[in-house]
């Protein structure tokens, strides 16, 4: 059985370093071992989230990651708003409804985005105590200005909680620079892990509201903060995921940030030309984030043959659209360790299944596109 290759928002590309570190000897949480790992990892951590503050290790999905800031920071009749621009967006609402805050909530255009104009607007009147965003809204492909809406929760005194799974370790997330108070992350993503752990670092001021010990819970963030402290867990971890994560984040260090975010703006560049090229629109136009494309499908056409194809032919992975998106869109990932070379296959595989459906397609086409979007990055760099 052939690995597939996963084209989708996440759970991204495992590399094979990463499998062969999962699969060491197993060690105890409780040992010198163990605590000289998560020395390493945290430090790590720290580095690719782009602060000086702890990054704690959460053993969960990063939905865990969401409700573990949600149950510890947030009491009754908080006054919260939440930038929505689609299904995760709306799970802050849902976990901030359930810990019964007062939520407002700040939907995004037609476009996708948020007026800025009209964000301050509905702060400077609410001044809530906490703003949520999704740096990335994975269901359609869109990156919000996280740093420009910190700058208006700054201005009215509101802590801003950002949702950054998809990003970090794909795009620039500036934790620190950006003065943004809590950030979340998951490991299936841009730091090329299997799902499983999840990754959050608050600011002095916000750990200044997170609930104490005493309201004990798995999520409690003061009780895995105090054994993060001791470079431990409270609870048994995933030991062949932390390997596994360690290897990965040494990966991300020799390659260095930016050239981590470069990769993954050619990726994302080359798959939009490509797709064009293919006959498809881009299902937005604008503020596109270098994790994932979306693609919007052609009227009438489902195009569920497409991905079934890729599926069955070459093994390849990609997403349809969530909720009211399914079957209007499909969302190619190009997170973790994708390269344009990865692109450029996937195009070339597109290809062969749209004409083999009838579709108009030109050979080589899509390709010829993406190629020249590399070999334009390359003479800039030779350039330089």
């Amino acid at each position: 059985m052939s690995e597939t290759k996963m084209f989708t928002p996440g759970p991204g590309n495992v590399p094979l370093g990463v499998h062969l570190a999962s699969i060491k000897s197993s060690t105890h949480h409780r040992t010198k071992e163990f605590k000289e790992l998560f020395d390493r990892i945290q430090r790590k951590l720290q580095y690719v989230f782009q602060t000086k503050n702890d990054v704690l290790l959460l053993s969960s999905s990063g939905s865990g990651a969401m409700e573990s800031v949600v149950s510890s920071l947030i009491n009754e009749g908080d006054d919260i708003v939440v930038l929505s621009a689609g299904k995760y967006g709306d799970r802050w609402i849902h976990l901030c409804d359930a810990y019964k805050a007062k939520t407002r909530s700040i939907v995004a255009d037609g476009e996708g985005t948020f007026d800025l104009e009209s964000v301050e607007e509905v702060i400077s009147h609410l001044r809530p105590k906490y703003v949520f965003v999704t740096h990335c809204e994975t269901s359609t492909g869109i990156t919000h200005d996280i740093r420009s809406i910190s700058k208006i929760c700054k201005k009215y005194g509101s802590l801003i909680i950002v949702d950054a799974m998809t990003t970090v370790g794909v795009e620039p997330v500036l934790t620190d620079e950006w003065s943004l108070d809590v950030v979340i992350s998951s490991s299936q993503k841009g730091f090329m892990n299997p799902p499983g752990l999840s990754f959050i670092t608050l600011s002095d001021k916000a750990w200044k509201n997170v609930k104490p010990k005493d309201h004990y819970s798995y999520w409690n963030l003061n009780i895995i903060r105090e054994s993060s402290k001791d470079l431990t867990t409270p609870n048994t971890p995933p030991f062949s995921l932390l390997f596994g994560l360690d290897y990965a984040l040494d990966k991300m260090e020799t390659e260095g940030l930016n050239e981590i975010w470069k990769r993954h703006l050619i990726c994302a560049e080359c798959c939009r030309v490509g797709i064009e090229k293919l006959g498809f629109d881009l299902f937005h136009k604008k503020n596109l984030s270098s994790a994932l494309t979306a693609v919007k499908l052609p009227e009438g056409d489902q195009m569920s043959d497409l991905l079934v194809n890729l599926k069955s032919k070459f093994d390849f992975m990609v997403a349809s659209g969530q909720g009211e998106l399914k079957n209007k869109i499909i969302r190619v990932g190009h997170i973790g360790s994708t390269k344009p070379i990865d692109i450029i296959t996937l195009l070339s595989a597109m290809e062969l299944v749209l004409a083999e459906l009838g579709h108009p397609i030109r050979l080589g086409e899509s390709v010829t596109a993406a190629l020249e979007v590399i070999a334009r990055y390359e003479r800039n760099n030779l350039i330089q």
